[in-house]
C-alpha cells in the first residue's frame, strides 16, 4: 500500500495542511484555491504555483478549476414534479 502524497498551501498570509491528495483536489474545484496559489508537497524543491504541478490537470486552459457538472439555468428547466396520477412503473398504463 503507498502512502498517500501530502499537499500544503498557503493562502492569506498563512500555510494549511497536510492535505492528501483528494482534499487539495476538492479546494480547487470549489475555487478555495486558485492556480496561482503556492502549494508544496514532498519532493518539491521550493514553494510552486499550483498551475505549475501535477495539479494543473484541475485547471482549465483560462486557469481556473473546471466546475464538476454544469447546471441548467432556472429559465430553461422544466417543472419535474411527478405526473397528477403518481409515478408508474415503464409500461404501466395510468387510469
Amino acid at each position: 500500500m503507498s502512502t498517500p502524497t501530502l499537499w500544503y498551501y498557503h493562502k492569506d498570509n498563512r500555510g494549511f495542511g497536510p492535505l492528501e491528495e483528494a482534499d487539495i483536489r476538492g479546494l480547487l474545484e470549489h475555487n478555495e484555491i486558485e492556480a496561482d496559489t503556492l502549494v508544496w508537497r514532498d519532493g518539491l524543491s521550493d514553494w510552486t504555483e499550483a498551475q505549475n504541478t501535477e495539479l494543473s490537470s484541475f485547471f482549465s486552459d483560462a486557469g481556473s478549476p473546471q466546475p464538476p457538472f454544469s447546471v441548467m439555468p432556472q429559465s430553461r428547466r422544466k417543472d419535474t414534479a411527478p405526473p397528477a396520477g403518481g409515478l408508474k412503473s415503464i409500461g404501466e398504463k395510468r387510469k
